[in-house]
């Protein structure tokens, strides 16, 4: 039969019955830029190697490029990867986000990991340059985020789904700020909101939540967010963690030298 390409919406709270839906899509798209490194696909219907940052018979994790779809070209493009008949779409990345995306290819990865990210056993840590420079230089922000018109928005309603995060200021000059940030829920834009609303810093290239001036600089549309870290238990090992670490794409070479120094030093780090 046809492949299926499934996601797992892996929220906090979401119905059994909800977890997982099909996305039928089955087209391959190339996406690349000449600013990142590497692409993500070597050809319109392989994997480029250097961009998987782990594989085993139970998971594929992939270092995702700008401006590409993690729900509709990431699943395609792995199912032709892999050859198989199944992959599932774990999380979702923003289109202009980079870096650590995680994908099941069996049904029960699918359901263990969906449940390690359910119960806050996963671990995502991110690269952040902003504009601004953050006051205090490191905190947790809390809130809660509703849509209106579609569009995610914070609330002050505590009915509305929780959100939060923990940023320290790795490095700020000229204005700007180099932020690690440690997700602890997962909502849509959430990074993005909470930044530019609550700490009045958005980041660099959010064409959604930050100002004109918040541009990458002349000709470039591109979005300083990268999921830099990831950490989930294996659905299968009884013991030990799957880490990554998605590298910096090329287009952070912009930053300011010490910027960019203090980003692969967090890299490097656990």
């Amino acid at each position: 039969g046809n492949p299926r390409i499934i996601f797992v919406r892996p929220l906090v709270g979401c119905r059994r019955d909800a977890m997982r839906k099909p996305l039928h899509i089955l087209h391959h798209r190339l996406f690349s830029s000449p600013s990142t490194p590497y692409r993500l696909f070597s050809s319109p219907s392989t994997l480029a190697p250097r961009s998987i940052l782990y594989e085993d018979n139970h998971l594929l994790i992939i270092s995702k490029p700008a401006n590409c779809e993690s729900q509709e070209s990431v699943p395609a493009l792995a199912l032709s990867h892999l050859r198989t008949k199944y992959i599932a779409l774990l999380h979702r990345l923003d289109k202009p986000t980079t870096g650590c995306l995680a994908l099941a290819k069996t049904s029960k990865a699918a359901r263990r990991v969906s449940e390690a990210f359910r119960s806050g056993r996963v671990s995502k840590s991110y690269l952040c340059w902003v504009n601004g420079v953050p006051s205090p230089s490191s905190a947790t922000l809390e809130s809660h985020l509703t849509k209106v018109d579609g569009r995610p928005r914070l609330s002050a309603d505590p009915g509305h789904p929780r959100a939060s995060l923990t940023y320290a200021t790795l490095w700020s000059g000229g204005g700007r700020s180099l932020l690690s940030v440690d997700l602890h829920t997962g909502r849509k834009h959430q990074i993005r909101l909470q930044l530019s609303r609550q700490l009045s810093c958005p980041i660099v290239g959010d064409e959604l939540y930050g100002p004109s001036s918040s541009s990458a600089g002349p000709g470039r549309r591109s979005m300083f967010l990268h999921a830099a870290k990831l950490a989930l238990p294996h659905p299968v090992r009884a013991r030990g963690d799957v880490a990554v670490k998605a590298p910096l794409p090329g287009h952070w070479r912009v930053l300011p030298r010490a910027a960019v120094d203090k980003a692969r030093e967090f890299l490097s780090g656990d």
